[in-house]
């Protein structure tokens, strides 16, 4: 009887408010016949569609779905390759700035042509430009202004990151994950300026994704497994001065933090939300992993659409 009670409370028991209040069914993620697991979502202002990358629990190449965002309808799903190999690796990530798509996955960042994600068969492999590694996880990425964003999920007993990523911010908690920033530079190698960060952001655990609101402020998602998930809301950090630094293979890398001190708002969301984007609605989207066939059996918010957030 208690067992039975806990699994009912478990799968009819979760609320989300403020959520609710906040959130628009917007459209209907892609993929989720097949054995596809969402993961990244980028919003291209040029086209107006959105691209969502993700891998494919059945060892088949990974994907990068293109949405119509007027429509809601999928125009089709690429593949990546380099060289006659098509990737098949866990795509974290994808963000477009300019001519360039970038596409953070096992601790690497990939770059291709936009144009070439535009002229592509539905189903076909587009190559890879070039790519390099981050030093960090490489599990999600953003690009804010001229400088590419690539963050890192931390998890105290599967997912660890390196000892120089574990600080100590100004509101006394320890963050365990790092995100790096780059200069974007179109015309260099990998399309940065340099292959070594600039500065450093200090994450929570758990993140999945980070954007910006149309206030300016750095949106985060975070979950894990099967409990409800966190989006928290902190001030721009990156309108101020670094408050802390850690050295990085002999280097001091600069560091912001995103902390208590920092932080405006959370609110709950249903499980496993992952990457989100602002669009040019000015609200930000959100992605979810949970309706795949992978995790769907498990889960008791079964999230079948991006929904639209405005905050």
């Amino acid at each position: 009887m208690v067992l039975t009670t806990a699994v009912l409370v478990y799968y009819f028991g979760a609320t989300y408010p403020e959520f609710k209040k906040l959130a628009t069914k917007s459209f209907r993620i892609p993929g989720l016949e097949t054995k596809f697991v969402p993961q990244g979502m980028e919003f291209d202002d040029v086209s107006g569609d959105f691209l969502i990358s993700g891998y494919m629990s059945n060892d088949e190449p990974s994907r990068i779905y293109v949405v119509d965002k007027a429509s809601g309808s999928v125009e089709k799903y690429i593949n990546l390759k380099v060289g006659e190999d098509v990737l098949k690796g866990h795509f974290g990530g994808i963000t477009v700035y300019g001519e360039d798509a970038f596409v953070a996955s096992d601790k690497k960042v990939y770059r291709f042509k936009i144009a070439d994600l535009k002229s592509a068969q539905n189903g076909s492999a587009v190559s890879v430009i070039d790519s390099f590694e981050t030093g960090n996880g490489a599990d999600f990425i953003l690009t804010y202004q001229d400088m590419l964003i690539v963050g890192e999920f931390y998890h105290q007993k599967k997912y660890q990151t390196r000892p120089e990523h574990h600080i100590k911010t100004s509101s006394g908690e320890t963050n365990k994950a790092l995100a790096y920033v780059y200069l974007i530079d179109n015309n260099a190698e990998c399309g940065v300026a340099s292959k070594n960060p600039e500065f450093g952001i200090s994450l929570p655990d758990l993140v999945q994704g980070m954007s910006f609101t149309k206030n300016g402020e750095i949106v985060i998602s975070t979950s894990y497994a099967i409990p409800s998930s966190k989006l928290y809301t902190f001030k721009n950090v990156l309108e101020q001065t670094p408050t802390t630094q850690t050295v990085i293979d002999g280097t001091t890398l600069p560091v912001y933090e995103l902390c208590e001190n920092t932080k405006t708002r959370t609110i709950k969301a249903p499980a496993m939300a992952e990457e989100l984007v602002l669009a040019d609605d000015g609200k930000v989207y959100v992605l979810f992993e949970s309706a795949c066939k992978k995790y769907k059996l498990v889960n008791r918010t079964r999230t079948k659409y991006v929904y639209a957030l405005d905050i």
